[in-house]
């Protein structure tokens, strides 16, 4: 679209008078500007179409697009592109990328020709191209040069047109065995005749044909060839047109009218049409060409979507009037929702009338049955000259005329069909300087009264056919904007100013009612007759007496306020209900004084709205920044109409609206007057269209939505959880709310995002359905569409895994048990040893006392020193059993664990032994050990053994030092003892006990033992092996 430089001027801010300046020297110099009556939708290569030159368009029985372009072919469901090109090594795939031609047959076969005029089908649900072959006159065809049609039972037909191969014809497809052939008599023409178009008229579906020799009908009842010099069915069209050749694009349309083209000059292509209410032939070419002027070429003639005739080709689209008059649709234009052009290719019709047109700047589609709002220009009678000004005021006058008043171009009349007429009040008005005009009113007597800049009144007698012009004090010079009838048939003014003037109608005098000290936006008569004031408040006054009868202020959307001191229009929706429309709408209670309040938040498609008008059918329609907006208050359905339903200019001035008797809605502009019918927009009761699921994708890859809807369920791995599903009402109309849900996840429906698209990210494991539809006008889904999905889980979360995973651990439970239950065994195994060994001690260590307690009493009386050596004897082995049972007791005590209890317990031995022999004990402990843990055995024997090794070392041996070191090794515990200079003595029982007991203690635990002495000094190394415990 054209770039557009708006000014943005605040009336209140800026003085009319300077403003004036501006406004002239900008609107006075605008001249009328071409504009299509047809809203035009564009897709461009900005929009996904894979190429600017489309060739042609196809609708299958689903309501899918299906577009062949220069750049490959694709599918469009109204959001989106589904794109499909040539694979190499891929013989299912296209076979070129160009695509030339296009068509779907009754068995919804996509059928294509390529550039390189291949031919085939594409299987539009497995997406698959199949080739077929032709055979013409019993020779196989390598090319397909022609073009498609369908014939009355949308069977497919291929004419032949093939230059170098000299085939012309018309060949049908055989189902059986798969080939085009020229097998149907229907298109066996006589002769040599060359056909290169045909067509099946919609009145009596007999075929024409377009051929180098003349024109040809077939008539499918008689079975007759009809042509010049063989008319048997005596037809009167074959009659009147048979001095032609070289015809082209017969077309029978629905007045029974006939057009044809010709080129049999050789020179020039000749618009032939035959009217048949006349029985005339007329060449229509110079008609033509006056009416686009400039060079063109037909490519099309075929009939409209409502039987009309429309013409295509080369610089050129011209619409065929009710008038029969050539309406030109105006190309090569930038603004937004026209079309532009220099070639256009195909022009095809969908199931909702809806017209798409191929060219080399694009797709495009447009549906003229759908037009619904009128745009019409502000423009006088007998003018070509658009005004572009802002409308300020609509009124429907007695007469049905519509009069309007602009703030720029004074007033326009218009008839009941919107057409400019010589209005005498428009005229005299003109004469009278009127051009600011902001407000009008036609009083019961028929007077027109209007409000002017500058405090001026203009007011039309009708009883005298004159125009007065008056500017009175009261009003003080400032704009009168508007105009208000009460009960009493007295008129109110508001003015820029802020002041409420009133005009007694007996008296015929003004007086100042109120000032209110703000600009007056809105006088409102109700259906009472009383009068409503907006300016940034409402106030309602008494038509009898002017006192006010109540106060609305702005603050804040409290239910008892207004929300915003910007307001624009009022009306009465009902008894006690009044719309306020501004900055949101409020909708007042005037029982309890109490609103309620639309915006963007509750649906609407703007919080500003410039205008409300209540239709007959009692639904309020408001103008807003973004569309109008309609909504049913007691259903509380609403709608919403924007561009793509044919409304453009969505520029509309405040408080400017008419509601018509013929029940007809208008909106006023800022360049012109918005125009509609609200019973062909808008029903609160309709049947809400099939949604189809238009593609699925798991992880963005795409899969086969045909294949999985024919699945029972579609079965995916729980690492395949993602999924986005994209739909589409395949309307490409009328725009309709979606719904979806996923059963498992969605407690509720959710309403679809304009991309109507749902996105599903890391499902679990599970069953689901997905489900999508369309609301009805009470919000109930229908014709829901579902697709069920299973997800499998992973091995760990099956039914059999956990099934297995208890079993293994009540086996580990009692694996465990058991080796718990062994553990304590061996330790109640350990202690009894170690209680026996300990018993063992004891009960020799006590029968050693006892035989030396008896000894030492017979020796008392007759050996006292020997006795006393007894007795000395008795006290060592009491005190050797009494530190035994200390060691066993240390070493069963669960608190000595730790290695770290381990070498406190080597530290205290040593300290024990230094003052009691006078040995210097150097421990140096490796910090690794303290890691090490031993069982209540090890702990045992290992303290015995480095306890025996020091008291050898120190009590036997008289080793005056000695030095411990305790390691950690690999795979154990290393303590070695050093004593230098110390030599075991191989004669000494007590030392080779002592060498014994270490040995033994060492091999009860596993771990080895070993001791060196010489003349340098005695060696003690043991080595323990343990396991770590548990």
């Amino acid at each position: 679209m054209a770039a557009q430089i708006i000014f943005e001027i605040n009336n209140s801010a800026l003085p009319r008078t300077l403003f004036i300046l501006i406004f002239f020297q900008f609107f006075w110099s605008c001249e009328a500007e071409s504009q299509s009556k047809y809203i035009f939708n564009h897709l461009g290569i900005k929009d996904g179409l894979s190429s600017e030159k489309a060739h042609a368009t196809a609708q299958d029985s689903k309501g899918y697009i299906w577009i062949a372009t220069k750049n490959g072919l694709q599918r469009f469901d109204g959001v989106r592109f589904l794109s499909f090109r040539h694979q190499e090594g891929d013989s299912t795939s296209i076979p070129h990328n160009s695509i030339m031609r296009l068509c779907i047959d009754k068995h919804d076969k996509l059928w294509i020709i390529t550039a390189d005029f291949k031919l085939g089908y594409f299987d539009i649900n497995r997406f698959r191209f199949h080739p077929v072959k032709i055979v013409f006159k019993n020779k196989m065809l390598n090319r397909a040069e022609g073009d498609f049609y369908t014939d009355e039972n949308q069977e497919i037909i291929l004419v032949l047109h093939h230059y170098n191969d000299d085939a012309w014809g018309i060949v049908t497809f055989d189902q059986k065995k798969n080939i085009f052939s020229d097998e149907d008599k229907r298109f066996d023409l006589p002769g040599d005749r060359r056909i290169s178009f045909f067509s099946i008229d919609s009145l009596h579906h007999h075929y024409w044909y377009g051929t180098n020799q003349g024109l040809v009908k077939y008539n499918p009842e008689t079975g007759n060839f009809n042509y010049r010099g063989h008319n048997p069915d005596k037809d009167a069209i074959i009659n009147a047109l048979q001095n032609f050749s070289e015809t082209g694009h017969p077309l029978l349309d629905r007045r029974g009218n006939f057009w044809m083209t010709t080129f049999q000059d050789n020179k020039n292509v000749h618009l032939i049409f035959y009217d048949f209410k006349n029985k005339k032939v007329i060449d229509r070419s110079d008609e033509l060409q006056k009416a686009i002027g400039t060079y063109y070429e037909i490519h099309n003639i075929l009939p409209g979507s409502d039987g009309d005739v429309w013409l295509n080709g080369l610089g050129m689209l011209v619409h065929v009037n009710d008038k029969n008059n050539f309406e030109v649709v105006p190309l090569n234009s930038f603004e937004e929702y026209n079309i532009n052009f220099e070639d256009s290719y195909t022009f095809r019709h969908d199931r909702e009338n809806n017209t798409w047109i191929t060219t080399d700047n694009g797709l495009y589609w447009f549906n003229p049955q759908a037009n619904l709002f009128r745009s019409t220009p502000i423009r006088r009678f007998n003018s070509r000259k658009n005004f572009k000004a802002d409308v300020t005021d609509i009124k429907e006058l007695h007469n049905g005329n519509i009069l309007v008043s602009t703030w720029g171009a004074g007033l326009v009349e218009y008839d009941k069909n919107f057409e400019p007429v010589n209005s005498p009040i428009v005229r005299q008005g003109i004469e009278k300087g009127e051009e600011m005009v902001w407000s009008i009113l036609q009083r019961r007597n028929g007077d027109v009264w209007r409000g002017h800049q500058d405090g001026w009144l203009y007011i039309y007698h009708a009883k005298s056919n004159s125009t007065e012009k008056i500017q009175l004090p009261v009003f003080r010079k400032k704009t009168i904007r508007q105009i208000a009838e009460d009960r009493n048939g007295n008129l109110w003014f508001g003015t820029q100013g802020g002041d409420v003037i009133k005009w007694i109608s007996k008296s015929d005098s003004f007086y100042l009612a109120r000032k209110m000290n703000k600009l007056v936006k809105r006088l409102y008569g109700d259906n009472k007759g009383d009068i409503w004031v907006i300016t940034e408040k409402v106030i309602q006054l008494n038509a009898d007496n002017d006192s006010m009868m109540h106060e609305y202020v702005p603050l804040k959307a409290d239910g008892r306020h207004l929300p915003s001191p910007d307001l624009n229009d009022i009306k009465q929706y009902d008894d006690s209900t009044f719309i306020i429309a501004g900055e949101q709408v409020s909708i007042l209670n005037t029982n309890t004084g109490m609103f309620r309040y639309l915006s963007s938040n509750t649906g609407m498609p703007s919080d500003y709205i410039s205008n409300v008008v209540i239709s007959k059918d009692g639904n309020p329609w408001m103008s807003t920044e973004n569309g109008i907006y309609v909504r049913n208050f007691k259903t509380t359905v609403s709608s919403t109409f924007g561009p793509e339903d044919g409304l453009i200019n969505s520029k509309f001035a405040n408080a400017a609206s008419c509601l018509l008797r013929n029940g007809t809605i208008i909106f006023g502009t800022s360049r012109d007057i918005l125009s509609f019918d609200p019973l062909k927009l808008y029903s609160p009761e309709f049947a809400p269209p099939h949604v189809e699921i238009t593609a699925v994708k798991l992880f963005n890859k795409n899969l086969l939505v045909d294949s999985i809807l024919h699945l029972k369920r579609m079965e995916v791995k729980y690492f395949e959880n993602s999924f986005v599903f994209q739909f589409s009402t395949l309307s490409f109309m009328w725009k309709y709310n979606t719904a979806y849900m996923m059963e498992g996840i969605d407690k509720k429906w959710v309403k679809s995002s304009s991309s109507n698209e749902a996105v599903y990210s890391y499902l679990p494991p599970g069953n689901y359905v997905f489900k999508v539809g369309a609301p009805d006008s009470k919000g109930n889904i229908s014709n829901i569409v579902s697709m069920p999905i299973h997800i499998e889980a992973p091995i760990w979360k099956t039914w059999e895994f956990y099934t297995t995973l208890l079993l293994l651990g009540g086996f580990i439970i009692w694996r465990l048990y058991k080796e718990r239950k062994n553990h304590w065994k061996n330790i109640l195994y350990m202690r009894s040893t170690i209680g026996k060994d300990l018993h063992n001690e004891v009960r020799t260590t006590l029968k050693n006392i006892s035989a030396l307690s008896e000894i030492a009493a017979i020796k008392a009386d007759s050996n006292q020193e020997q006795a006393k050596d007894y007795i000395r004897e008795i006290k060592q082995k009491s005190r050797r059993s009494v530190i035994a049972m200390d060691d066993v007791m240390w070493s069963i005590d669960p608190a000595n664990d730790s290695m770290n209890k381990i070498i406190d317990r080597i530290y205290e031995i040593a300290d024990t032994l230094n003052s009691e022999y006078e040995t210097r004990i150097d421990i140096d402990i490796d910090k690794n050990v303290q890691h090490l843990r031993f069982s209540m055995k090890e702990r045992l024997e290992f303290m015995m053994i480095y306890k025996r090794a020091v008291l050898l070392l120190s009590r036997d041996s008289h080793s005056k030092h000695i030095k411990v070191d305790l390691d950690k090794e690999k795979g154990g515990l290393s303590l070695k003892l050093f004593a230098e200079g110390t030599l075991l003595s191989e004669f000494d029982q007590k030392v080779l006990k002592s060498v014994e007991e270490i040995k033994t203690r060492a091999s009860d635990i596993n771990a080895v033992a070993e001791i060196q002495s010489d003349a340098s000094g005695t060696a003690i190394l043991t080595v323990i092996h343990h396991k770590k415990q548990a």
